[in-house]
């Protein structure tokens, strides 16, 4: 369970964080990650029951 801050980063040669994904407000969580394949459907949701259901590939890669 993580809050606040860098929810995934890389430390660089320095020892400093080097690619950020996504920042969590202090008030919110993330409760689990997990690695897909590339082809699964993915479900992002709330501790007040919203969520959204969507296919990884109706998504597009982003690259630094």
């Amino acid at each position: 369970m993580l809050g606040g801050g860098v929810v995934w980063a890389r430390p660089n040669a320095q020892g400093t964080l080097g690619i950020i994904a996504i920042n969590i407000d202090d008030k919110d969580r993330l409760m689990e990650v997990q690695l897909t394949g590339g082809g699964d459907d993915v479900v992002l949701a709330t501790r007040n029951g919203m969520s959204i259901r969507f296919s990884e590939n109706q998504l597009r890669d982003l690259g630094r």
